[in-house]
């Protein structure tokens, strides 16, 4: 989670002088954030690092969609995969939009979105054949590749 904070001038916070404030709603606890994410997420859904704070706090995901229809891989990152294979599924992506039931083939968690930008031009590099083995052998594991070789 990121938290931004912003300095005020003493004239615009009233009487109580200087103060940070914050854009974000406020959370009670961190209790309440995980009960919220664990309710965003149906219960089917496996993804990396579920469970473990610093995964649900805030990390990035990368992943391999799959078309039957169109024999073809979509790969991308995101920070909400649940929502994001509900927009490649609804239609709402130009590419993926013609593809339609996508799969989740992969999903990597990483921890910031440099990172999974990085390993989504990895991805796409690779041929056919080098994409699948990359699949098999990752796409079940939470561990982190950014070191595997394209």
């Amino acid at each position: 989670m990121v938290v931004v904070a912003q300095l005020v001038r003493a004239p615009d916070c009233g009487s109580g002088g200087r103060r940070f404030e914050t854009d974000l709603p406020p959370m009670t606890t961190l209790y309440d954030v995980l009960v919220q994410f664990q309710m965003s997420v149906p219960k089917n859904t496996k993804l990396p690092g579920y469970g473990k704070l610093f995964f649900v706090l805030r990390m990035f995901y990368v992943y391999v969609i799959y078309s039957e229809s169109r024999d073809v891989y979509y790969k991308g990152q995101t920070n909400n995969v649940v929502d994001r294979l509900e927009r490649h599924n609804g239609g709402y992506e130009k590419f993926t939009g013609t593809g339609v039931p996508w799969e989740l083939k992969c999903c990597i968690a990483k921890s910031t979105r440099g990172e999974a930008k990085i390993l989504v031009g990895k991805l796409k590099r690779m041929n056919r054949a080098k994409l699948e083995a990359f699949i098999i052998k990752y796409g079940s594991s939470s561990q982190d590749v950014s070191g595997a070789k394209s």
